[in-house]
């Protein structure tokens, strides 16, 4: 049985991994951690106020009895996404800002209709759709609000094999549309790490990146139209290349995090699916060479799908053996990948080639990571991510002071563990992604947001982005305004109150204060 706040049932290869982890955690830790806090299933039941009713019965008179959920535990799992506070919170059945109902909205009408009553009724809407999101993304305000999940609208509309571009609806998870588009032949190609539980809508309103985005694109690359419902009304634009039409409002809607609208369909571009498809790994003496070799590929014109690079303490982690890891692979057609693995294994003779195993694990095991961080969790460690962007002639520089300010901050004492990893590339710079383990205790909350804070900090002072594909949620958005400035931060609000000048859509109200979001 899974814990109602987790990721999901559990593969026992995640259990085995969670289990020889933690025995190197207490190794390099030099502590013994507990026991499971709580098996999975087992976990306090959430615990909420009481619902209003008569807001219930107008929301279900008005909406659709059917649409309408006032379910504890429904209400729960929408008011909960996948930070670390909210998950150890969650473990103690702490829920906060619950909504009053969740709606799960039939269509782009329905949508409408639902913002117009919560209007009526002075309530804040939160738009829902996979709850993934590890930046509070989906944090009610303290005001009384209601969710509106996006999963009701999950249809593939039409697949245009002549134009590459398949229309869909924004509640559809990664899972359901991969599995429609290769009934025709095709695929997006964008898997996310959180692909089997994320939908299209909340990848454009992330800007979110999958791990073949080197050489398919991130999904900003991948969407070349949307609908959208506003306070004010709707948005509707269209499959179309590129145009010189002024300041492009699609560009706009990308990103926007819920504060423009509610995405409901988008037009996609597609591709035939892989004929065939080459991996391989290799060894570098450490960090920096392979960094070179990797900035050498991309800069050389040679993409490969996935390109992902581990630093020293990863590798040691993944391996057992000094350097760093880089695990490159292409797909497509046989010509194609023929021509591509071969230039990425020219470019790879920096290192020691490991053949093709290593790059076949992380392949099997690419989706794990959250059920992984739910059993570290469970025996009460903290466990968590975050990640940045940022040139190549910096990133050296962005990875040494991220890595040092998280460590310092999550265990004084020095007991943390923090890995890092490149996940995308691009011609100009590269993503770094940091995982970090700590042991728990009663001021593991007070840590990881002095962590958090120390770790954003850093980015901004040595040069990087605050998120290069996790979002900006609530709990980023101080620094986005300390990155971006306030002249930026005016085009970013005037949008806002343009579309939205009631305040309906929550992400528009006010963050809440005293907690960290």
């Amino acid at each position: 049985m899974t814990a109602w706040w987790g990721w999901g049932a559990r593969p026992a290869r995640v259990q085995a991994e969670a289990d020889r982890l933690i025995a190197q955690l207490e190794k390099q830790l030099a502590t013994s951690l507990p026991g499971s806090a709580a098996a999975p299933g087992e976990t306090r039941s959430p615990v909420l106020p009481p619902t209003d009713a008569r807001i219930v019965a107008r929301l279900r008179d008005r909406l659709g009895a059917a649409a309408v959920s006032d379910d504890p535990l429904a209400i729960a799992r929408h008011a909960v996404g996948q930070s670390y506070p909210e998950l150890v919170r969650a473990q103690r059945g702490v829920v906060a800002d619950p909504p009053v109902a969740v709606v799960t909205a039939r269509s782009p009408a329905h949508v409408a209709e639902t913002l117009v009553e919560a209007r009526a009724l002075g309530l804040a809407v939160v738009p829902f759709g996979g709850g993934t999101s590890v930046t509070g993304g989906v944090a009610g305000p303290e005001t009384p609000h209601l969710t509106l999940s996006t999963r009701g609208l999950r249809s593939v509309r039409t697949v245009d094999s002549i134009s590459l571009v398949a229309t869909v609806d924004a509640g559809i998870l990664g899972p359901e549309l991969e599995a429609t588009l290769g009934e025709s032949g095709m695929t997006l190609g964008h898997f996310p790490q959180s692909f089997e539980r994320s939908t299209v809508g909340g990848w454009i309103a992330t800007r979110s990146s999958g791990q073949l985005s080197t050489g398919v694109g991130d999904i900003a690359d991948l969407v070349v139209g949307l609908r959208a419902v506003a306070p004010e009304g709707r948005i509707n634009l269209p499959a179309m290349p590129p145009s010189s039409e002024g300041p492009d409002v699609l560009e706009l809607l990308l990103g926007s995090e819920g504060r423009f609208g509610i995405v409901t369909e988008a037009s996609l571009r597609v591709r035939p699916a892989a004929e065939a498809a080459e991996r391989g790994a290799w060894l570098f003496p450490g960090f920096a060479e392979g960094l070179g070799a990797m900035r050498a590929l991309i800069q050389g014109g040679v993409l490969p799908d996935i390109v992902r690079l581990s630093d020293e303490a990863e590798t040691a982690m993944l391996t057992g053996a000094p350097g760093a890891l880089l695990v490159a692979g292409v797909e497509g057609t046989q010509d194609d990948v023929t021509s591509r693995a071969e230039r990425v294994a020219s470019l790879g003779r920096a290192g020691r080639s490991l053949g093709r195993a290593p790059a076949d694990r992380w392949f099997e095991t690419r989706y794990d990571a959250p059920y992984l961080r739910d059993a570290l969790l469970e025996r009460g460690l903290v466990a968590d991510s975050l990640e940045t962007a940022t040139l190549w002639s910096n990133v050296l520089r962005v990875h040494a002071a991220v890595r040092g300010e998280l460590a310092a901050a999550l265990d004084p004492a020095g007991r943390a563990v923090v890995v890092c990893h490149v996940s995308h590339a691009y011609a100009v710079g590269a993503s770094l992604y940091f995982t970090f383990v700590a042991p728990g205790g009663q001021d593991a909350e007070a840590r990881w947001y002095a962590a958090k804070r120390a770790a954003l900090d850093a980015m901004l002072a040595s040069g990087g982005v605050v998120s290069h594909h996790h979002g900006i949620g609530r709990d980023h958005r101080e620094w986005q305004e300390r990155r971006l400035g306030p002249t930026a931060m005016k085009v970013i609000e005037s949008a806002a109150r343009a579309l939205d000048p009631e305040g309906v859509l929550a992400a528009n109200r006010a963050t809440p204060s005293g907690d960290g979001r």
